[in-house]
């Protein structure tokens, strides 16, 4: 199987409904899954996790991050409250 290196804008374009290249990201996505592994690192995960802070707001950031069931890869819908 092959690796991929995720960069903290691409996994920043999956988690963000907003981000202009969203779409492309969830395409490549479903294209490459079960084919290819994703791999980051810790620094890229932390800059992700801040950027969504500034960008999507803490709830769903949050949510997200501790409740991943609640969205597919970053992008389902999350409830108003938790």
């Amino acid at each position: 199987m092959k690796h991929i290196f995720v960069n903290t804008s691409a996994w920043d374009a999956l988690a963000d409904k907003a981000d202009k290249n969203h779409a492309k990201a969830l395409q490549f996505r479903d294209e490459i899954a079960g084919e290819c592994k994703l791999v980051t690192s810790n620094y890229i995960l932390d800059e992700l996790h801040t950027l969504l802070l500034m960008n999507v707001g803490y709830q769903p950031t949050i949510i997200r991050r501790f409740y991943p069931s609640f969205s597919d890869t970053f992008s389902g819908p999350l409830p108003d409250t938790f």
